[in-house]
């Protein structure tokens, strides 16, 4: 049975989708975030990551992207099961990052990140259209 070109094309695309996929299946991430006032977030983070490379820890960090704001909320344990960390802090979070660390208690995140969920970037504002002369 002889195919088409574009059917060939998108067994390609899809086989080079999962194998992507694959390379991440050691970790994984969900969060879940209420917010009970609006400089107040309720966070649950459930998580799953293998251990951090020799001398390294992980540290969760919350983020407001809008504000540029980051929270340490401390350091998080490899999990090779899903794991759930909940926490309420004082701001608006839009996203997490666990970055890999060489001292739980730096005071800046590194660039270096396990994982990574929600929004950590601002939303672009909207720039005020100006009305066709006519």
């Amino acid at each position: 049975m002889r195919r088409s070109l574009p059917a060939a094309i998108a067994v390609m695309l899809i086989a080079s989708f999962l194998v992507g996929c694959f390379l991440q299946v050691d970790r994984e991430i969900a969060i879940a975030l209420i917010y009970p006032t609006p400089q107040r977030t309720e966070l649950t983070m459930r998580y799953r990551v293998p251990p951090p490379p020799s001398g390294k820890v992980y540290v969760l960090w919350a983020i407001n992207g809008d504000q540029g704001r980051r929270v340490k909320v401390g350091q998080v344990p490899p999990a090779s099961s899903v794991t759930a960390v909940k926490t309420t802090l004082d701001l608006f979070v839009t996203g997490v990052v666990v970055s890999i660390e060489s001292d739980p208690n730096v005071t800046e995140m590194s660039n270096t990140w396990a994982l990574r969920a929600g929004r950590l970037d601002p939303v672009p504002q909207a720039t005020p259209s100006t009305p066709a002369k006519k």
